[in-house]
Order: structure tokens, then C-alpha cells, then sequence
């Protein structure tokens, strides 16, 4: 939520392109530090995967941060919520894990708090608007 909040105040004073570059660069230095004790040279395969991840991620967060910079929060939000149920299916689909009573239970709720929120912003957006 922090992130989304910033990245909403930034669009209006910074180019996205540049907003997605110095995250990625802060979260690229940050890893590294973690990195430093136990670095093993990726294989060619391995290096080819790890290229193809982060144009995936680096494609995403400029997505992300262009969502943020267009539409209010209250629409970009819900379509967080996509991400517990593709994690979901692809652990159930790659890993064969099922998600036991106690994680469903906090996903529901997780989810159906947001829904809340995004009726309730909704509902108040219209009285104010």
C-alpha cells in the first residue's frame, strides 16, 4: 500500500519509466547485499531464466506504476487481489499444494475486505463526487 501511495503522488512530478527504473535499481541493490556471503555463478539456462524474470518484472512494475499513474487507487486495487488466486493455481498446478483451512480463511478475508473498501470508496467517491 506504501508503494502504491508513493507511486501515486510521484506520477505527477516523474516520467513512469523512471519511477519503475529507481525501484527496481533500490530493489536490485538491496538483494545483492543479501547475496554477498553465498553467490554462485548461474549456469547459461539458469542466467537465460533469471534474464527472462526480470524483463517479466521489469514489463510489470512499469505496468503497475502506469495503472497507478491513470486510474485511482480504488480501481487499481481489486485487480491486486488476482495475484492470491493465480498463486494459487500455480501451486496447486506445478506444485500440487492445496492451501489448508487456515490460509484460505485469511485469503477470504483478505479478499472480502477488499471488496469492502472498494464499495465502500466507491459509494463515497459518488456522495462526493
Amino acid at each position: 500500500a506504501f508503494f502504491q501511495i508513493i507511486t501515486r503522488k510521484l506520477s505527477d512530478e516523474e516520467v513512469p519509466l523512471l519511477t519503475a527504473f529507481f525501484t527496481s535499481a533500490v530493489g536490485c541493490v538491496i538483494a545483492n547485499l543479501f547475496m554477498l556471503n553465498n553467490f554462485i555463478i548461474p549456469s547459461l539456462v539458469d542466467g537465460v531464466m533469471f534474464a527472462g524474470i526480470g524483463l517479466l518484472v521489469a514489463a510489470g512494475q512499469l505496468l503497475l506504476i502506469l495503472s497507478l499513474a491513470t486510474a485511482p487507487p480504488v480501481v487499481v486495487a481489486p485487480f491486486g487481489y488476482s495475484t492470491i488466486i493465480v498463486a494459487i493455481a500455480i501451486g496447486y498446478f506445478v506444485f500440487g499444494d492445496i492451501p489448508d483451512l487456515i490460509a484460505m480463511t485469511g485469503i477470504i478475508i483478505l479478499i472480502l475486505t477488499g471488496i469492502y473498501i472498494a464499495i465502500r470508496e466507491s459509494k463515497s467517491e459518488q456522495i462526493r463526487g
